[in-house]
């Protein structure tokens, strides 16, 4: 265990030296790597998993250049217990804020996810906490009571790709156009934020609606 301990290490210090030094030439927020861990991973391999993103977030708060650039710690685990432990690592550091991963494979069991943000939140106190993969509307607003202060997903862009309307269940676009797809996109983008989109903008995506409407 000691030897794969040692090759797991050293792979990952190379890696994330290569991702933060990229994040800094391009990104506007940084994150440190930090290393998922699925349920049912065996509890030996979730140990070393959390020890090494948290000496990832370590390396890279102590190696940083860019003193401009947000840097956002990786919180991860595999219960509630031990996010918390992961974040209380990172305890006058000085991050700008933290991230959590690893809820995706989780987002079923949503008092789980609730409590972990909870958590997490409690333990950061007014540092700006985000959340990786889960934007869809029906939890958006359960994670911001439980002090999410951002999210991220893919999934307003998935339903707008096949035509698809969060806000609209019934709504579906046979053969939408890139037009369409980037319409249906922003309409779904602006309900995941809870913003309102420019008049412009919100005139083309009611046409874009009332030309699907109109084939049925």
């Amino acid at each position: 265990m000691s030897g794969c301990r040692s090759f797991f290490s050293l792979c990952a210090n190379k890696f994330h030296r290569k991702v933060l030094q990229l994040q800094e030439q391009l990104a506007d927020v940084a994150f440190t790597l930090d290393f998922p861990m699925p349920p049912g991973l065996p509890l030996p391999e979730a140990h070393l998993r959390l020890d090494l993103t948290c000496k990832n977030a370590r390396w890279a708060i102590a190696n940083r250049r860019r003193r401009d650039l947000p840097l956002m710690a990786g919180v991860q685990g595999w219960n509630e217990s031990s996010y918390v432990s992961c974040v209380r690592n990172y305890k006058g550091l000085g991050f700008d804020g933290f991230a959590i991963g690893g809820l995706i494979p989780r987002r079923h069991d949503t008092k789980l996810v609730l409590a972990i943000v909870e958590a997490v939140k409690q333990e950061i106190g007014y540092k700006h906490l985000h959340v990786f993969g889960l934007g869809h509307p029906t939890v958006l607003t359960d994670l911001y009571k439980a002090g999410a202060d951002s999210v991220d997903s893919s999934s307003y862009v998935k339903y707008a790709a096949d035509g698809k309307l969060w806000s609209d269940p019934d709504f579906h676009a046979l053969d939408p156009s890139v037009t369409d797809r980037l319409n249906l996109a922003l309409a779904n983008l602006a309900l995941a934020t809870q913003r309102t989109l420019p008049l412009a903008t919100a005139e083309a995506i009611f046409a874009t609606l009332r030309g699907e409407k109109s084939r049925f």
